[in-house]
């Protein structure tokens, strides 16, 4: 094909192409689609079952262009309804929302922007500085897992500010809220454009934006002046709509079952020893922490919501307030225990834990997984 495809524009006399991008398979299981193995999913059902551009933007997250990559119909839809549906659709849904119902239509920048809002512009232009340099490496997936990071952010502060709160105290700060969302997400909607332009076309129109194949995007968006005025427009429908659920049922599913011989034990039991049942019992998640604030009255204990993704938000209580500022823990993906039983708290109702790491050295550390997953992925 590239052989061809050379001689193709030599014969037209254009110049040949100084760089080819080839990914890797696209694999099912342990085993590459094929027709013979009969493991293939036609691209035609997934553009009618969930969209093109969802689909792109899947493949273009989950598949690494340097190496094979796994398709799988599960991790589609959840990347659908956690990144695309929640974490972006709804948060525009939210904004949009609230300043129409409290008569806020055309936004504005404040003269001076609060602290919150301030660091929130510098993560903007921090996010779209390191999305320019792995895209350039064609580290697509690098680059859209950054934009993610971003996206957890804007919730975060969305969260944390509280402009339902504000709408009825503080019309000023307020109305500054929304102008940093809005701010926020036209630049998220410059950054996935070259991934789903027609969904970020919408974005753009509910901004009262249009996107200009005329402007210097890359010199917009590094000078990030949080200075453009928005006229919002309701949508008819959400950005991103939760699709149908494509999955077998459970009944559907032939499972085969090997018995396996087992191993007369002739270890001595110990008391600190569990069965593979007793952690099988223990749910583990990845989940993004949205908002921390300190517990009225304690000096170890933080209150914070964790977005455990499909599973949904958790208020969890931490003793770490000497060994972590509220901002070092924003943001960050952690590990929740999330079928703890809920019990009350100073604060409010417990429904889980984080866990942290602490040396004697007096080093803590939140406990993660090495790379950005979906919220509500479960540790296994």
């Amino acid at each position: 094909g590239g052989g061809g495809g050379g001689g193709g524009l030599m014969a037209a006399g254009l110049p040949l192409p100084k760089q080819l991008v080839v990914h890797g398979y696209i694999l099912m299981g342990d085993s590459k689609m094929s027709k013979s193995l009969g493991n293939v999913i036609s691209p035609d059902d997934l553009a009618t079952w969930y969209g093109v551009e969802p689909v792109r933007y899947y493949l273009m997250r989950q598949m690494p262009i340097t190496h094979d990559g796994h398709f799988d119909l599960k991790d589609l839809e959840n990347r659908i309804n956690s990144d695309l549906a929640n974490s972006l659709g709804n948060l525009l849904n939210r904004m949009q929302t609230l300043a129409l119902n409290n008569g806020l239509q055309e936004i504005t920048a404040p003269e001076c922007w609060e602290a919150k809002s301030s660091h929130l512009h510098e993560m903007c232009q921090e996010a779209y500085r390191f999305y320019w340099e792995e895209m350039g490496k064609y580290h697509f997936h690098i680059a859209l897992g950054e934009v993610w990071k971003f996206i957890a952010l804007v919730n975060a502060y969305f969260h944390e500010m509280q402009p339902w709160v504000l709408a009825k105290q503080n019309k000023e700060l307020f109305a500054e809220v929304i102008a940093a969302t809005c701010n926020s997400l036209y630049s998220i909607a410059i950054m996935l454009m070259p991934i789903m332009p027609k969904k970020m076309e919408t974005l753009l129109y509910a901004l009262g934006q249009k996107y200009d194949e005329t402007i210097n995007y890359d010199e917009v968006l590094r000078k990030n002046n949080w200075n453009r005025v928005f006229k919002l427009n309701k949508l008819d429908e959400p950005l991103f709509v939760r699709p149908e659920s494509r999955l077998p049922k459970e009944d559907e599913v032939p499972v085969a079952k090997t018995v396996v011989p087992v191993t007369p034990q002739t270890e001595t039991p110990s008391s600190d020893f569990i069965s593979i049942d007793d952690f099988a019992k223990c749910k583990l998640l990845v989940g993004t922490i949205i908002s921390c604030e300190e517990v009225a009255g304690s000096d170890k204990l933080y209150k914070m919501q964790v977005d455990c993704g499909l599973h949904g938000m958790r208020q969890i209580f931490s003793g770490v307030k000497k060994n972590f500022k509220p901002e070092d823990l924003i943001g960050k993906q952690g590990i929740v225990v999330a079928n703890l039983s809920a019990r009350k708290m100073p604060g409010g109702v417990f429904q889980g834990i984080l866990l942290y790491a602490s040396d004697a050295s007096g080093n803590h550390r939140l406990a993660s997984v090495s790379g950005p997953v979906d919220n509500g992925t479960r540790l296994k």
